[in-house]
């Protein structure tokens, strides 16, 4: 397996290319939302109480 630093980036384009959708289902409280979080690079928004 090889594997790339992090100071190697792809340019949007070819990444796109070999893009993955991942769809994420369970019931309340099983651990979605952290499964998420944990391999998202970005932060995932969340919806903010009043």
């Amino acid at each position: 397996m090889d594997s790339a630093t992090s100071e190697t980036r792809t340019p949007l384009g070819a990444s796109a290319e070999n893009g993955l959708k991942i769809v994420v289902v369970g019931g309340f409280g099983v651990g979605k939302t952290t499964m998420v979080r944990s391999v998202s690079e970005i932060r995932p928004s969340t919806p903010r109480r009043r």
